[in-house]
């Protein structure tokens, strides 16, 4: 039921203080809100414990683990104050390329019923006005020796000034692909990395 959710985003097991994790998108916090309360209405029998927390930003950093580089393009997923107007031929743009984004021009334009040129115009204007900042490829990292941890850290007593230069460190390091800033996170670092190996 939850995978069929059209606010679920993300949703995964894991191993911890926690057995799932539920990622939703919200337009407004009354959103979020009714959301939770729609969830504790279904499965609230079996809710032993839970923490809501509002990402403010969602930082995405190249997929550097196989280079093994420091140097990255940050993606940032925040709210901004800009809204941007959507027409019917962005949003079915956007849903071809969700599906395949490797469709060229032509493709992308039989699929919508527009001429790649159409299509290319589209594409520029959502690039330019930041609503498209950026592309990348979904990796099934297991078929080639990955594992997918997300870590929840939880710091003794630490300095604005150490938790930035924390946060310098896990940018420079080639296994960090996220790095989640929120609202409500009942640990201080939220990172997601992709390994080797436990040990790694």
């Amino acid at each position: 039921d939850l995978q069929q959710h059209p606010q679920v985003f993300w949703l995964l097991e894991m191993q911890g203080q926690y057995d799932l994790l539920i990622v939703i998108w919200a337009k407004t916090n009354t959103d979020f809100k009714e959301f939770i309360e729609e969830v504790e209405g279904k499965y609230g029998n079996y809710l032993k414990k839970k923490a809501s927390v509002i990402a403010t930003d969602v930082i995405h950093f190249q997929h550097r683990y196989l280079l093994e580089k420091k140097e990255t393009q940050e993606i940032h997923m925040q709210e901004t104050a800009t809204r941007v107007t959507l027409d019917m031929i962005d949003k079915d743009i956007l849903s071809a390329l969700s599906l395949n984004a490797r469709l060229s021009l032509v493709e992308i334009g039989h699929k919508v019923k527009q001429s790649a040129k159409v299509v290319s115009f589209h594409l520029q204007r959502m690039e330019k006005i930041n609503f498209i900042m950026g592309y990348r490829p979904i990796l099934d990292h297991t078929k080639i020796g990955f594992t997918y941890y997300k870590l929840f850290i939880s710091l003794n007593r630490i300095s604005t000034e150490e938790l930035r230069r924390l946060k310098t460190y896990l940018k420079l390091n080639p296994i960090v692909i996220y790095l989640v800033e929120a609202v409500g996170n009942p640990t201080d670092i939220d990172i997601e990395v992709m390994v080797h190996s436990n040990q790694q």
